[in-house]
């Protein structure tokens, strides 16, 4: 018969210690519940962690997760030959040559999957790709092997208007040079080789004339940024604008936005990106107003105010020894303290006489 201790088995089943509710103006660092899991192996291995909550009001263009398996179109072997645009009627991005697709299978940046790029594998939009004059774009990429042409991406076409790619400029060293035709100055960005896992950040300011470049939040410096691209052009990734230069290596995610993402914005997508994938950022912000510690204890890290915040769905992740993991979804429910100082039955927030003098 079957020895089922012969083989790890995932966590079979996630529980909450308690009701999952907040009363609100609790303080930061208010204990909410403790989680626990159930495991063929044992419990007393597995560690917790919360998958991060994207900032859903930042509405981007173009968004592609690795670790988001019904987004990969991919052969048995591993290769992918779509990665799907999470973003509604977005384009994907798509690679017909089966001796220039990427993989996926074996690699993985924080526990979670990645495609790996071989030094002659790429992807491109499926069609133009139009970027408009102020956009962004966030990269979670590692760079393994690169000739000074190779680009981390590109975006051109054989239609008019300037154009550019993002090249290494250095063998297996990465300086992350903004070469263009047209848009504006060219530069080097990085004084050391920067060849991650990182997360890469192109900010294209338009309205400012400034194009910048930011690797783990940290600000590596700007540019001129005078004319747009052109708008009918196809956005490439590890590749190069003549489409001869590949860079090998991993990516974990990729996000498009049409605008120039700053601020508290910014911050927020890349502590949805750093939290995701293990990566420091220079200015960290709090994940969402929760934390989890690996023993399974949620703890907020802000204090909620009913009468703005809202219930929240978190998604638990328990992991056992054997890197083997459960995801589920929990929502916590905040509860409101009545805040009526006058006494008049209106509470503070819809009273417009909270002290009730007339």
């Amino acid at each position: 018969p079957r020895d089922a201790q012969s083989v790890n088995l995932p966590p079979s089943a996630i529980i909450s210690s308690s009701e999952l509710s907040l009363l609100e103006n609790q303080p930061a660092g208010t204990v909410v519940t403790k989680f626990s899991a159930e495991d063929a192996q044992g419990s007393d291995t597995v560690e917790f962690s919360m998958l991060p909550l994207y900032p859903d009001w930042i509405e981007p263009t173009v968004w592609l997760d690795a670790n988001d398996p019904e987004t990969l179109e991919r052969a048995s072997d591993g290769s992918v030959a779509r990665w799907r645009n999470r973003v509604p009627g977005g384009r994907d991005f798509v690679q017909v040559d089966t001796q220039a697709q990427p993989s996926i299978g074996s690699a993985h940046l924080n526990h979670y999957p990645v495609l790996e790029f071989d030094g002659s594998d790429y992807l491109l939009s499926e069609g133009d790709l139009h970027l408009g004059a102020n956009f962004s774009i966030f990269m979670v990429a590692g760079i393994r092997q690169a000739n000074e042409s190779d680009a981390l991406l590109s975006y051109n076409s054989g239609c008019e208007g300037p154009d550019f790619h993002f090249i290494s400029n250095g063998t297996n060293e990465f300086y992350g040079r903004f070469s263009n035709d047209g848009m504006g100055r060219s530069r080097n960005f990085f004084q050391e080789p920067e060849n991650g896992p990182a997360l890469y950040e192109l900010i294209f300011d338009h309205d400012s004339k400034i194009m910048r470049v930011l690797v783990n939040g940290l600000n590596a410096g700007i540019t001129d940024y005078e004319t747009p691209p052109g708008e009918h052009h196809i956005l490439r990734l590890f590749a190069n604008k003549p489409v001869n230069g590949f860079i090998g290596g991993t990516l974990g995610e990729v996000l498009v936005y049409p605008k120039a993402l700053g601020g508290n914005a910014r911050k927020n997508v890349e502590a949805y990106l750093g939290n995701k994938w293990g990566l420091e950022m220079s200015e960290p912000v709090p994940p969402y107003g929760f934390a989890m510690r690996a023993d399974g204890t949620l703890i907020t890290t802000k204090s909620f105010d009913y009468e703005t915040d809202q219930n929240h769905t978190i998604t638990v992740r328990a992991m056992d020894d054997g890197n083997l993991t459960l995801d589920r979804e929990f929502t916590v429910y905040l509860q409101n303290v009545v805040e009526d100082a006058d006494g008049d039955g209106t509470e503070d927030p819809f009273d417009d006489d909270i002290d009730g003098d007339g």
